[in-house]
């Protein structure tokens, strides 16, 4: 595993607005974030997500439980139910040194969903990273659903990746 950045390159994300509450949507506050800062710290808490959110060249999210500690969307969140256009909830640029650590991830019933575009260099890494079952079970098998969808030379180290539901899947193209 590569090492984390020095603490005190991190920002605290609740410093900077979001609430962690599962409730208020922390969307705009995560893009203004990832824009200005490399190395963003999440204390435990549910972080409302209702569209795709790009990472930076050099970004790093950094949690220390992912149970607790989680990126969250909604059932049905609009532009992420249509299977036949599905879209990613995390992209991770094209040849970048961006890293996930120790964060969660719930998807809910989003059919359209595919959970992190992974396109990052080799100097890139995901480690203790969760991934929940959906939560509307009748959802399952109807669109594609890839927790990780690595592609275009996509590469790094991925270490400690845990999947809750059997029906979500890896994707390497």
């Amino acid at each position: 595993m590569l090492d984390l950045p020095p603490q005190k390159t991190w920002v605290n994300i609740l410093d900077l607005g979001a609430k962690g509450d599962g409730i208020t949507d922390c969307t705009g506050i995560l893009e203004k974030s990832i824009a200005n800062h490399d190395v963003i710290y999440f204390p435990i808490g549910k972080y409302l997500v209702s569209n795709t959110l790009v990472l930076g060249d050099k970004t790093t999210l950094i949690g220390f439980h992912p149970s607790q500690t989680q990126l969250i969307l909604k059932n049905e969140t609009p532009g992420f139910i249509d299977a036949a256009n599905a879209k990613p909830l995390i992209v991770a640029p094209k040849g970048a040194s961006c890293s996930i650590t120790g964060v969660g991830f719930n998807f809910g019933s989003n059919p359209g969903l595919i959970g992190i575009k992974w396109t990052t260099g080799t100097n890139s890494y995901m480690n203790d990273i969760l991934y929940n079952e959906r939560s509307d079970r009748s959802l399952i098998g109807k669109g594609q659903m890839h927790a990780v969808w690595i592609t275009a030379d996509g590469g790094g180290i991925f270490k400690n990746i845990w999947i809750n539901d059997r029906k979500q899947k890896w994707l390497f193209m």
